[in-house]
């Protein structure tokens, strides 16, 4: 019994890998070759910590009408929101150009009158508008994982109606 010892298949070769001066055994296993390392493990945990935390959510959404940017407006400047267009004496008098299409996030109904407002106003702000003009409440129906009476376990996709608001950022062309 005191032979050489019998071999399972080739032996691995030998070789450098990268950033090491002493020869390592070569992945033979698929997934030895996709994650080598440790810190490939946790680049991939804080990967997908960042992509699943609560404070890479948006405000809204920006659809820009114009080419030109301005700075933006500081955190106290009042923005005027409202549902019609300005009055016609009121454009003659100071006209507008729009900059953006906004859409605040999707919210209860109970809460959208005061969300969706600030919502609106942070995104006019952060473009640089004056006012959001011709805003209009849209339906939103989003399906979510929560209680859900009719179900056996009580958990399950249920459906839930939300509200957003839309609206058009305008900027005055002379200052007010």
């Amino acid at each position: 019994m005191n032979g050489p010892r019998p071999q399972h298949g080739p032996r691995p070769q030998r070789r450098l890998l990268s950033g090491s001066r002493t020869p390592r055994v070569a992945a033979t296993r698929p997934a030895d070759r996709v994650c080598a390392s440790a810190g490939c493990v946790i680049g991939l945990v804080l990967a997908s910590l960042l992509l699943t935390s609560g404070c890479a959510r948006a405000v809204g959404r920006v659809q820009r009408l114009t080419q030109q940017v301005y700075p933006p407006r500081p955190s106290d400047y009042p923005i005027q929101i409202t549902e019609a267009d300005f009055e016609t004496d009121l454009v003659r008098d100071d006209p507008y150009v729009e900059i953006a299409i906004v859409t605040s996030r999707a919210y209860d109904d109970r809460v959208i009158d005061i969300a969706g407002p600030a919502d609106l106003r942070k995104l006019a702000r952060a473009l640089g508008g004056d006012a959001v003009i011709r805003v209009v409440r849209n339906g939103v129906v989003r399906e979510e994982f929560g209680y859900r009476p009719g179900n056996l376990t009580r958990r399950g996709a249920r459906f839930t109606d939300q509200c957003t608001l839309s609206g058009i950022v305008v900027r005055f062309k002379r200052e007010r």
